[in-house]
């Protein structure tokens, strides 16, 4: 009898574990389970916010079918499928707002990428490094597609405070550190010396375009002091308007001349993770390459803004003469092409067929880590 008892009693302690152990097994599925919801609601949050926000720029710039007109630009946002796309005729009406929208979520992506680059092991970092190179080309592509279409609100890009596009201007109080964005870019030593001769460059041929506009101004002016007679007034409106149309020109020349330099920077000379440290680093403004290149030039000794102005180099069109002096360390920028040619051809992108799919997969990874 009393082996028996014993028996039940170890029968019952044995099942009374498993029930235990059961029950721990059920209370853990369960905390999984809430775990998993509250992922699966983030998740969701997380791409009606995206949502939102693609929907939002939709709204702001009036978006309509893609179908119906030529589809100017597509943006990921760093994501698998296309978040957003802008028609050419979107694009040629873009409002400041939207223009800080787009860069603010180009710029915020970037961020979350290089955080998170500089926080996983040597072999994921290439996970983010293919992020950053599809945002950065979104974001050089949309510098493109608004010199073509929308160059005016480009413009203001540089002083654009992209977090608050009605908070004060990046002239009211600038809070770029561009010798610790210079440091956080790592330059070498050819990319600076590239940086202080794209920097000569354009102060040379805007010199020597300035200097035009101003003989032009002169001549328009002349006109106006001559006593017009009835003899003259049809070849003073003839030289009047052919003023004009020069004056026209000479400002498209220098609007390519600053365009041309600037995506000749992005495209030629600077990697894709010095650009996103770039554009990151001067948030909450737009990035200003004039302002990088004159703070190089101060810690290089190189000579001010206003002499660089004033030193035109023969052959320019200030002179009249067709000599081709190019700096020996950029023997293919020639700020000329632009105005045969959009700067989207002329600085295009390497094909990469697989880049595509390398994103994706790269995307995948990221997100089963």
């Amino acid at each position: 009898m009393a082996e028996r008892g014993a028996r039940q009693r170890a029968f019952r302690q044995r099942e009374k574990e498993k029930k235990d152990a059961t029950e721990r097994q059920l209370e853990e599925l369960s905390k999984k389970v809430s775990q998993l919801e509250l992922k699966r609601q983030q998740l969701q949050g997380a791409l009606g916010n995206a949502s939102c926000d693609s929907k939002g720029i939709k709204q702001e710039c009036g978006q309509q079918s893609p179908e119906i007109q030529e589809v100017a630009i597509s943006f990921r946002f760093g994501e698998q499928a296309v978040q957003l796309q802008l028609t050419t005729e979107e694009a040629a009406s873009l409002t400041d707002k939207t223009l800080a929208q787009i860069w603010q979520r180009l710029a915020h992506k970037m961020a979350w990428c290089l955080d998170k680059r500089a926080a996983v092991p040597t072999s994921r970092k290439s996970d983010f490094e293919q992020q950053i190179e599809g945002l950065v080309r979104e974001s050089i592509e949309f510098i493109w597609v608004m010199v073509d279409h929308c160059p005016h609100v480009l413009n203001g890009l540089i002083t654009l405070n992209v977090e608050d596009p009605s908070a004060p201007r990046a002239t009211a109080g600038d809070t770029r550190d561009f010798p610790a964005i210079l440091a956080a870019m790592e330059l070498q030593e050819g990319q600076a010396a590239k940086l202080l001769a794209i920097r000569r460059s354009i102060m040379r041929e805007v010199g020597a375009l300035i200097a035009v506009r101003t003989s032009l101004l002169a001549r328009l002016q002349s006109m106006e002091d001559v006593e017009e007679g009835t003899g003259c007034a049809t070849t003073r409106f003839s030289d009047t308007a052919r003023t004009m149309e020069l004056l026209r020109s000479n400002m498209h020349s220098m609007h390519t001349c600053s365009y041309y330099h600037l995506s000749y920077i992005y495209a030629r000379i600077l990697t894709r993770m010095q650009i996103a440290r770039y554009v990151v680093g001067c948030l909450p403004f737009g990035p200003d390459s004039l302002q990088l290149t004159n703070c190089l030039a101060a810690q290089s000794g190189e000579p001010p803004i206003e002499e660089l102005l004033k030193s035109k180099r023969p052959g320019t069109a200030a002179d009249g003469g067709t000599a081709d002096t190019r700096d020996p360390l950029l023997p293919d920028c020639d700020w000329r092409q632009g105005l045969e040619q959009p700067l989207r051809v002329l600085h295009a992108w390497p094909k990469e067929p697989k880049l595509e799919e390398d994103q994706c997969t790269a995307a995948c990874r990221v997100e089963a880590g």
